[in-house]
């Protein structure tokens, strides 16, 4: 377990039995996602015609990317059938702090799924009164992965899964807890993009050419917006 406070590895309090074999879901193509963003940063989308991905480690929750408490007490039946078909050993402890610099590799760009504007997401992501709300399409973003993909670079959608700690994450693949959050986050109904670059980067961010995939389906200024 990743402890928030100290950033020390610690044994988790309780075991778990639960295995999510399934690492991303997609939404209907045709639901509304939103992006929440100060107007920097959507003047620069619609100038440069980049989308910005910020690097795993980055974001405000100290524990994306990284493996669980359940990781921590051993390994998913599915990775556990690897091992034993091929009769692997391995260090378990060395594998599960492995995760620390593989979210190093990924980037994400987020859209909150809904039907409607929120003004919880406004006043949590988007407060200044110089802010938009991009509308798009969660299919609109999967065909920009599918685009990326067909370009070499390796890019995937889902949808964030919001699962207690205590529960597993898959661990048979590199990006797999990239789509996978604790319990309290489970507010932001989050959309996301992951991408990682094919030549490593100390950078904190990547962006990307959206030229020829339409994103963007309607702009809606803060409701506090200045005339």
């Amino acid at each position: 377990m990743f402890h928030r406070g100290t950033g020390r590895i610690v044994p988790p309090r309780k075991p778990t039995t639960v295995d999510t074999e399934a690492p991303t879901e997609q939404p209907e193509p045709n639901q509304n996602i939103w992006r929440y963003m100060a107007c920097e940063k959507f003047f620069d989308l619609v100038s440069n015609r980049t989308l910005y991905c910020r690097r795993l480690d980055k974001l405000s929750d100290c524990l994306e990317g990284l493996y669980s408490a359940g990781n921590f007490r051993g390994r998913t039946n599915v990775m556990q059938a690897i091992f034993d078909g091929y009769n692997i050993k391995d260090d378990h402890e060395a594998m599960i702090l492995q995760s620390i610099p593989m979210r190093m590799h990924h980037f994400v760009n987020c859209w909150h799924i809904n039907d409607a504007e929120s003004r919880t997401m406004w006043r949590l992501y988007s407060p200044a009164a110089e802010s938009v709300v991009v509308v798009s399409r969660a299919g609109l973003l999967t065909e920009y992965a599918q685009f990326c993909s067909n370009h070499g670079l390796w890019a995937l959608t889902g949808k964030v899964r919001y699962v207690d700690y205590n529960h597993s994450r898959p661990d048979w693949l590199s990006w797999g807890p990239a789509f996978f959050k604790d319990l309290p986050y489970r507010f932001e109904q989050e959309f996301r993009l992951v991408v990682s670059p094919e030549n490593s980067t100390d950078s904190d961010f990547v962006k990307y050419p959206v030229d020829a995939t339409p994103l963007i389906e309607k702009v809606i200024l803060h409701p506090h917006a200045p005339s």
